[in-house]
């Protein structure tokens, strides 16, 4: 199994039971057909989750990288929310650094994600090795880049 397909298994773990992983959306805006893919759906519901998989190491601030991820869902998710695609939008964060960070400072993005109704949450996964497996994939592939 490669690295990216293990992420998207874990990911799609991640989901509460009844979301549908890697549901695509296709609406027209100005004559033009769009597409956006959201990590979890469930129709019934309205409810799209973003997942936002990152590792940061204990005690560290957030890479600039990994802000910049969790911003584009929090404007995907509010966008697909404004234009009524759906009606409620989570992120999960798998980083305790992350979430500590994106509660605890007063950035513009945690108002916009409050403002638009998004929740962020803290999830993990629940099996150690699947923890230590993605912890060395992100690690893999910042050397990488």
């Amino acid at each position: 199994m490669s690295n990216t397909d293990y992420l998207l298994k874990a990911e799609a773990e991640l989901l509460p039971p009844g979301f549908e992983h890697g549901h695509i959306f296709d609406f027209e805006h100005d004559g033009t057909t769009h597409r956006v893919e959201v990590d979890g759906w469930h129709a019934e519901a309205k409810e799209a989750i973003e997942i936002c998989q990152s590792e940061a190491g204990e005690h560290e601030a957030p890479k600039p990288g990994q802000k910049r991820k969790l911003a584009n869902d929090v404007l995907k998710l509010a966008f697909l929310k404004q234009i009524g695609l759906i009606g409620r939008g989570r992120i999960f964060l798998t980083s305790e650094e992350m979430y500590t960070w994106f509660h605890r400072t007063r950035s513009w993005l945690s108002a916009a994600a409050k403002y638009y109704g998004i929740d962020v949450e803290l999830r993990h996964h629940e099996r150690k090795q699947v923890r230590k497996r993605l912890r060395n994939v992100m690690r893999e592939a910042r050397r990488e880049s």
